[in-house]
């Protein structure tokens, strides 16, 4: 069962790479969005939202990065979750 868990885990994240290599195509502004360096890249943004829990979400991200005093903040997560496309999540779970 362990193997197993490990191996669904390297696929996801090997997905989500191969998301990000091809970025343009899943966000709704290419050429403009993630292509400067925040603390939310694509790849980030993507697995936060795949590991939120139901709590808040300053919480869920206090507790995503550690409860780091440089955390993102949950509005530039919002302005970073609005760049993605539907297709992404398509693409992601196809």
């Amino acid at each position: 069962m362990v193997n197993y868990s490990l191996f669904i885990k390297e696929k996801l994240k090997s997905i989500i790479a191969d998301m990000a290599s091809r970025k343009d195509e899943l966000v709704k502004d290419p050429g403009q969005d993630f292509t400067r360096r925040r603390k939310l890249s694509f790849e980030e943004t993507i697995n936060f939202m795949l590991s939120m829990g139901g709590g808040s979400l300053d919480y869920e991200l206090m507790e995503h990065f550690s409860y780091d005093p440089k955390v993102a903040t949950s509005s530039a997560f919002i302005q970073q979750r609005d760049k993605l496309h539907t297709r992404a999540f398509q693409f992601l779970l196809n």
